[in-house]
């Protein structure tokens, strides 16, 4: 839209209604009928292989890939009882109808929109934008909206939502008629036990808001401490003991529930008596679950740890996010080096002091151990804070994005920023300002439309309004646009795209309040709203200037790239707009945007990035109709490549260098690719290093600093996790904090690779067995001095064998039998290939091969140097292989080198995450050697007499000094940067996305979104 359009938009609505103009459909035309509809067998199967989902002829768009269509049918169709031929939802029609038609519905009826046409544009236009994946709500809305409306449906009773009539909230008799359609929730907690408002109300609150989808936060500071005097004498308990109890609730909802996992945040404030104690909560239960670990409790079938296993069931802490509250008093005692003070909940005196600088190391050190806790903000939260005279902001919901008052409760929907990508590299504002008004309209229709769980929430929401209007994709949008995520100019990029949507959001909101009267808190908020606004503006007009919105960077402040200032004149015309229109009819919302991590409806809207996260690698694994997984190109390489001036010719040869031809494999990295410039190079950096020669990927300041380029224009904050490399210290994660609260961040969470302890045991219990010698000598591998050959016996039972089909270009398809030979202690001893025909020149090289790696074995060459010397060899028998992830080799000797790696180092850096885990969930999954051997030891320890050991000597011990910039090889260099938690759903590995996880196989979260 144009700036006059802006105007005509906002005016017209000051005495009838909404004008809705269409901009992306045909009002001549259905938007189904512009699409090629075809039908596919959507089908998810477990780790063991059983069928979780099976549903077939599932109706879909042509372009919407395997994955997103089985994402809409297995999570938000409505699987039975319906008024359907099939008597449940089998198509993206159908699916999307019920959705739009209700809320177009619901603001016909309550005087939205001009006229009558005005209404059915506004329908089409967002049906349009849903059935082209341009935008998607928040899970809630798919799971329920709609239902009552279209079929018919009836549930039972108890959320509250407002009278539209009488006004004042009321108990609704059936929830799908007024459906729970927010994804975030804020409760609060008073220093009560079975008082309204204390902690077991809480815990019905809660449990509520899970029952249909949700996710909560809570600030649990109110809460008295340990040894706090009670009313009627005695003393407390404390907060921690009450803390288990909402903990264990969360718990058992989490495999309960209908619809997936419970997702909670616990917070506290950092002058809590009990703040040491929070801080080590999580890290300290980790400890106590490695020790059954260690004991062979909660291990899988295949002997692996289990997040979801008894060993994790058993302790506390486990189902919640965990935030300190963090002042500016606190970060100034810190820097200062001087002790805190902490205070009692009911006085306010002073109990006792710690030493601020002990505090947040740790507060640090706890994150480097577990990822738990993250910081919010407390002072920068607020000073953003739109409506400060109705009480602070003290609590989000369990992702960090959402931050406003207790008891409150926001819809969130987000944009697919590649859709407005033009042809010719640049973005397209005017159809994104389209895009954000039609949505924003719809979040705004389904804040009275919807059901709360709890009295105040019900009437906070009205009263109050605050939406979570997002993006996605931002990382593949950069790429494609030839920008760098770690530049300047792509940090200006995002920022005024953040900027134009907030601003379109609050300017749709103003529009909406000369319809229907600005949100019942706004008046005696008005002055501080309308400063928040026009430091929005304030910041979009110095990107205007110079190029950034981040005021404390150090940067080149008047170098401005020429997308940006486009784009950011856009946005300043807009703010300009927002506060002529805020200040004469006021707002209808009291908060327009978060950047949520949109784990769930990424999948659904095909993005390649989610949130505000950069590229995950260069070459992925696309899911095909019928399940089968293909490696395929980042589609993103070859427009960037475009847009840097590369030729048809050069962009192809880059390609078969990254990708390969498929009897030679790609090296999955742009880094020593033909033609390409050296100066192109950080275009192409992504989350983790490529392939398995790649050495660039993001530092985590890069990550800080593209937060800080959004931050200035969201209403609230940013889930995004900061992956940090295994080999950073706790002193880095402070620096990483300090600089986030310098750069004004309102919250920060970091994950450490591999700092989780469900994962494999192997290497942490030999470096924790070292420890000890009296124990080293019992479960550690020693081999002889080089040059003393190692005896064996005659006669042996660890061997085990494996054959591995090879289609070489030239040999033709060749099967390689692998005979691995370990001594008594698990030690590898000996190789034995066989390939081709007896007496065959293959066959004798196999021979030599073999016979050479097995006498430096015994001559005490480590399995760790003889994979390193081997992979990434080239050789004969090369191509594409039947392993079921090793799918291309340059040589046998790179497939022993990899097999190596991958049974006894436990090596997965070269391998797709993705495929590992089709493999892990199949009925031929065999674990990694290394997992057998390292429980044949253990039960050895176990039957051996032994002192007994410390909690603190299973403590993984924190490096002195780290290497603090990408770019280094090997183990400890940041890899595919795994989770190490299974999906409760499905059983596949679960990836971070923003301060939660996804499911890569399901597409589950734990999050909101």
């Amino acid at each position: 839209m144009t700036e006059a359009q802006l105007t005509q938009e906002v005016s017209s609505g000051e005495k009838k209604g909404l004008v809705v103009r269409p901009y992306f459909s045909d009002s001549a035309v259905d938007p189904y009928d512009e699409i090629e509809w075809v039908r596919h067998h959507v089908q998810t199967r477990d780790r063991s292989g059983k069928v979780l989902f099976d549903m077939e002829d599932v109706e879909a768009p042509d372009f919407w890939s395997a994955r997103a269509v089985q994402i809409a049918a297995e999570k938000y169709f409505r699987k039975a009882g319906l008024p359907l031929p099939r008597g449940h939802e089998s198509s993206i029609k159908e699916l999307v109808s019920r959705v739009s038609e209700a809320i177009a519905a619901w603001g016909r009826e309550h005087g939205y929109f001009a006229t009558a046409k005005d209404a059915d544009l506004f329908e089409r236009e967002l049906r349009w934008l849903l059935v082209n994946q341009y935008a998607a709500f928040n899970s809630p809305v798919w799971f329920n909206c709609g239902l009552h409306h279209k079929y018919g449906t009836d549930g039972t009773g108890g959320n509250w939502t407002w009278d539209m009539e009488k006004g004042g909230v009321y108990q609704v008799e059936n929830n799908y008629e007024r459906p729970q359609c927010s994804a975030c929730f804020i409760l609060s907690v008073e220093d009560t036990l079975i008082d309204k408002g204390g902690i077991m109300d809480f815990v019905v609150s809660e449990a509520r808001i899970f029952k249909y989808g949700s996710g909560s936060g809570a600030n649990f500071s109110r809460v008295r401490g340990a040894g706090e005097p009670l009313s009627g004498g005695g003393t407390s308990s404390g907060l921690m003991s009450f803390l288990k109890i909402p903990d264990v609730a969360a718990g058992s909802i989490k495999s309960g529930g209908t619809t997936r996992r419970a997702a909670k945040m616990v917070i506290l404030d950092d002058d809590h008596p009990e703040i040491m104690e929070f801080i080590r909560w999580k890290a300290r239960e980790e400890d106590k679950a490695r020790l059954l670990l260690e004991s062979g409790i909660g291990l899988d079938s295949s002997g692996v740890p289990d997040f979801n296993g008894e060993a994790y069931q058993t302790v506390s802490g486990q189902n919640s996010n965990n935030s300190v509250r963090l002042s500016d008093a606190f970060m100034k005692a810190y820097l200062a080096d001087t002790p805190w003070t902490l205070k009692a909940r009911t006085s306010g005196k002073t109990l006792r002091e710690v030493d601020a600088t002990e505090m947040m190391r740790e507060i640090a050190k706890a994150a480097w151990r577990c990822a738990d806790p993250g910081v919010q903000f407390h002072d920068t939260i607020n000073t953003w804070h739109t409506c400060p005279e109705s009480g602070p902001i003290r609590g989000s919901n369990p992702c960090s994005e959402y931050m406003f008052l207790d008891n409150t409760a926001c819809n969130l929907a987000s944009l697919n920023l590649m859709k407005f990508l033009a042809d010719d590299g640049s973005f397209d504002a005017e159809g994104y300002a389209a895009a954000n008004r039609i949505v924003f309209m719809a979040q705004e229709i389904i804040v009275d439309l919807a059901s709360y769980p709890t009295e105040q929430i019900g009437k906070n929401s009205h009263d109050y309004r605050p939406l979570g209007l997002g993006y996605a994709n931002l990382g593949t949008l950069l790429m494609c646009m030839g920008l760098p995520y770690d530049s300047k100019e792509g940090r200006g990029i995002a920022s005024t795209i953040t900027a134009i949507m907030n601003g379109v959001g609050y300017l749709t909101s103003a529009e909406m309040a000369a319809v229907q009267g600005p949100f019942a808190g706004y008046r005696k908020n008005e002055k501080a709203m309308l400063q928040v606004m026009a430091r929005h503006r304030e910041h979009a007009v110095a990107l205007l200037e110079t190029g950034s919105a981040i005021t404390a960077d150090n940067e080149d402040q008047h170098r401005v790239d020429a997308r940006t200032e486009s784009l950011a004149q856009y946005a300043v015309a807009v703010w300009d707009k927002v506060l002529e229109e805020g200040e004469k009819h006021g707002f209808r919302n009291s908060q327009a945007t978060v950047l949520a991590p949109t784990g769930t409806i990424g999948f659904l809207m095909d993005c390649d990035t989610t949130g505000i996260e950069p590229d995950f690698s260069l070459v992925k694994w696309k899911l095909h109709a019928g399940g089968e997984w293909r490696q395929i190109i980042n589609q993103s390489i070859p427009l960037a490549l475009e847009r840097l001036g590369y030729s048809e010719g050069e962009v192809d040869d880059i390609i078969l260098y990254v990708l390969g031809d498929g009897a030679t494999p790609g090296k999955e990295t742009v880094e020593g690719a033909p033609h390409l410039k050296k100066e192109h190079l950080p275009v192409f950096d992504c989350a983790n290093t490529c392939g398995e020669d790649g050495t660039r990927y993001i530092h985590h300041m890069g990550h800080v600093r593209m937060m800080a380029a959004a931050q200035p224009f969201i209403s609230g904050a940013i889930s995004k996790t900061v992956n940090l490399p295994a080999t950073v210290t706790p002193e880095d994660i402070q620096e990483t904090y300090v600089e986030s609260w310098r750069l004004g961040l309102k919250a920060m969470a970091i994950y450490r690779d591999g700092s989780k302890h469900s994962q494999p045991l192997s290497s942490k219990t030999a470096k924790k067995a070292e420890a000890k010698k009296e124990e080293a000598a019992e479960v550690a591998i020693v081999g002889p001095k080089w040059g003393e050959l190692r005896e064996l016996k005659d006669t042996t039972s660890q061997v085990w064998k494996t054959k591995v089909t090879v289609h070489d270009p030239e040999l033709g398809t060749m099967n390689v039998h692998i005979t691995f030979r370990e001594d008594d202690d698990g030690a590898l001893s000996e190789i034995f290939l066989n390939a081709g025909n007896k007496g065959s020149g293959t066959q004798f090289l196999c021979d030599s091969l073999a016979k050479a790696w097995s006498r430096q074995l015994r001559l005490g060459y480590t399995v760790a140097s003889l994979a390193g010397d081997l992979v990434g060899q080239n050789g004969p028998i090369r191509g594409m292989t039947g392993h079921p992830f090793l799918k291309n080799v340059k040589g046998i000797e790179d497939l022993v080198g990899k097999l190596l790696a991958y049974h006894y180092l436990g090596e997965t850096r070269f391998i797709n995450p993705e495929l590992l885990e089709k493999y892990r969930q199949s009925l031929d999954y065999e674990p990694p050697r290394h997992e057998y051997l390292d429980q044949l030891r253990l039960f050895r320890n176990q039957m051996t007499k032994r002192p007994e050991k410390t909690l603190s000597e299973f403590v993984e011990e924190e490096p002195k000094s780290a290497k603090k910039n990408g770019g280094g090889k090997g183990i400890d260099v940041m890899g595919k940067l795994r989770e190490d938690k299974t999906c409760g759903d499905c059983g596949f590995m679960m990836v971070r996305n923003g301060a939660c996880h996804k499911c890569i196989n399901c597409g589950a979260t734990d999050g909101c979104s």
